[in-house]
């Protein structure tokens, strides 16, 4: 009701919250603030989806780092096989980056032939978080329809739904998040 409130008359407030949730459902802008110094401050969307830095891509949702090698301005290398983007990147052929990938970037897809070991779930009402694992022991989210309940312990089907790369530096120590 507020947000409709001070839309309507035309007012501009500021909203100090810690709350995810709460940011994207207010805000038209984001200030995303790291030791009392503005990291990125930008409209929500391009927030989630173009971070500024890996405590970004960890303050407005989850999501792992894995490594990949850059293949051109367009393209990575990763252990998910070769991934393109529409948008170009700033880093150079052959150089090390850290590939950062949210659940809503894997899809579960029966139909897949992408197949991966299911290792747990979490229900969310219209859709569950996997947590499933590569074949070689990556473990990422993957978003599922709340219909399609697999069995932990299970292999299933996924398709990358990976529309943007999201590249940072490679980091000598790497964190999941």
């Amino acid at each position: 009701e507020m947000r409709e409130i001070l839309k309507y008359d035309g007012m501009t407030a500021l909203l100090v919250t810690h709350d995810q949730a709460e940011a994207f459902d207010f805000a038209d802008k984001l200030a995303v603030m790291k030791n009392g110094k503005i990291e990125q401050y930008n409209k929500v969307y391009e927030i989630y989806h173009s971070p500024a830095s890996p405590f970004v891509a960890d303050f407005v949702g989850s999501g792992e780092i894995i490594k990949a090698t850059v293949l051109d301005k367009y393209s990575v290398d990763s252990p998910l096989g070769v991934l393109t983007s529409s948008s170009s990147h700033r880093f150079s052929n052959g150089e090390s980056v850290n590939l950062f990938l949210r659940p809503d970037d894997i899809v579960h897809d029966d139909d897949s032939e992408l197949s991966v070991l299911l290792i747990s779930k979490q229900f969310r009402g219209s859709y569950f978080i996997y947590q499933i694992q590569l074949d070689c022991g990556i473990r990422l989210g993957c978003h599922a329809l709340s219909h399609h309940n697999h069995e932990v312990g299970k292999r299933v089907g996924v398709r990358l739904e990976i529309e943007h790369l999201v590249l940072f530096p490679e980091a000598k120590t790497q964190k999941s998040f």
